[in-house]
Order: structure tokens, then sequence, then C-alpha cells
């Protein structure tokens, strides 16, 4: 079946929201084992994590501390319901994200960014 419009590209486009509220916490020693990062916060509109470990190379792991049906996640290196962070990237989450979050990391003694906007 050919495309209504075969002569016109697709173009990617980003929606950036901004932060009005921001509040921003340093994680530091972050370890292999998950560790709560962010506590339950009904208000909060989004939340950032960002891997400032650039020359460590370590990769973090984030995750919600409840599954949609209530059961508790533990945040673990490749674990089920965790988000990969590599070093130097960032990951925004937008919506439904008022629970509380875990994260570990790859290797310990790690640090970890999180921007919360409430």
């Amino acid at each position: 079946m050919p495309l209504a419009n075969p002569g016109i590209p697709n173009i990617e486009q980003n929606y950036l929201v901004p932060i009005t509220a921001g509040r921003t916490t340093a994680v530091t020693g972050l370890g292999t084992g998950s560790t709560q990062v962010a506590a339950v916060d009904p208000q909060r509109r989004s939340i950032t994590f960002h891997n400032p470990n650039n020359t460590s190379a370590a990769v973090l792991f984030v995750c919600q501390a409840q599954d949609a049906s209530g059961n508790a996640i533990s945040a673990a290196v490749d674990g089920a319901g965790c988000f990969t962070i590599f070093p130097g990237s960032s990951q925004t989450f937008l919506g439904n994200v008022g629970g509380a979050w875990n994260a570990c990391a790859s290797v310990a003694a790690q640090n970890l960014t999180v921007i919360t906007d409430n």
C-alpha cells in the first residue's frame, strides 16, 4: 500500500517541559544494593535522574519502589522494572511519579543527581 504523501518527510520533535519549582538532591556513595533516593511526594510532577560518573564508567539503575499492582521493587543491576542510566546521561519521567524511587550502581560508591519538580 503506497504512502499517502510519499514526498513529505517525517520530522522528529521534542517537547520540553520547564521545571518551575525544581529541587536538586545529590546522592553520594550509592552502592550496589537498592537504596531509596526519592521519598513519596504526591505533588511531584516530574523526576530526573542524572549519572555524573563519567570517569568511573559506573552504570546506575533506577525504579519506582512499587509496581502498578503495589508490589515492592528493588533496584538491581539489570533488574526487572529498572531503568538504566549510563555515565553522563539523564532520564526524565513525567506523570505518575509521586511514589518513592530506588536506585543502585553497577560499582559501589557512586554519585547520582536527582531533580524533582513539584
